[in-house]
């Protein structure tokens, strides 16, 4: 029997994801630095707040975050789990229909406002269509992908990042993920825009790492779990939409297309 592992698009054995809260107007220098040395990041916006002073504007939002992605951070930016279910199912699809009207794509992820959540929020999700829900303030410290997508803590705030990239980078097992969070207006507040640019020097041009923003991270893994092996181990159906990267006895590295089957004896 074959021992199959997979490894990130390219044969990347890392990857690398920043999520980015409010729509505040700090983004679009983030935005700037964030694509100097190819970064993808995660921008969760409250469209009611788009249009107001210190925040963006809708008309500057496609172009601006061209190459990364936009989710919902729920229009009012209220604590989900502490609202009318009914006001619950308004807040985050009036959000997610805005979004998908400016950039006009489905929008499935989330970022709770303050962090928070309750059983009957995860549950309407699930009911919504969400494929992904970032918390805050319960950061893993670890390099670990979650079991629930819709309780995915990150490895840290930008503000222990550095803590963390050596670690990241002698990391030796695969699929491993370093999740950055935070607000933009923090670097402002801070008086710490240099982090930005030492994180950069750091981890940008790794050859091993997979820069992606938090749906095709969430997209690709999930992908990989529909995976369907024969019994025996010996061939592989992929029915997503994804192509694969995997590893078959810690030797070869294989492709699986989508709607392909591989045998891997060949």
């Amino acid at each position: 029997m074959p021992d199959v592992r997979y490894l990130f698009p390219d044969g990347k054995k890392s990857a690398l994801t920043f999520s980015y809260d409010d729509g505040r107007d700090f983004d679009r220098r983030l935005v700037e630095r964030f694509n100097h040395y190819g970064f993808k990041g995660t921008f969760n916006l409250n469209t009611s707040s788009l249009d107001k002073p210190g925040r963006l504007t809708v008309a500057e939002l496609p172009t601006l975050f061209a190459g990364h992605e936009v989710a919902v951070h729920a229009y009012h930016h209220p604590f989900l789990e502490r609202i009318a279910r009914s006001q619950l199912v308004g807040e985050l699809l009036q959000d997610r229909q805005n979004l998908e009207a400016i950039f006009h794509r489905p929008v499935t992820g989330l970022a709770y406002p303050y962090g928070t959540y309750d059983p009957e929020v995860l549950a309407a999700l699930r009911g919504m269509g969400f494929t992904y829900a970032r918390t805050a303030g319960d950061e893993t410290g670890n390099f670990r992908f979650p079991q629930d997508w819709l309780v995915w803590r990150p490895t840290c705030h930008h503000k222990r990042a550095l803590e963390y990239v050596d670690g990241f980078l002698n990391e030796r097992w695969m699929l491993t993920v370093l999740y950055i969070w935070g607000h933009s207006y923090e670097f402002d507040h801070d008086n710490n825009w240099e982090l930005v640019d030492q994180l950069g020097e750091r981890l940008s041009n790794q050859p091993q790492v997979w820069y992606a923003t938090n749906g095709e991270l969430q997209h690709y893994l999930d992908s990989i779990h529909r995976l369907v092996f024969t019994v025996a181990m010996d061939a592989i159906y992929n029915p997503t939409d994804c192509t694969i990267w995997l590893k078959v006895d810690n030797e070869r590295v294989l492709t699986i297309a989508p709607g392909q089957t591989l045998r891997l004896e060949d």
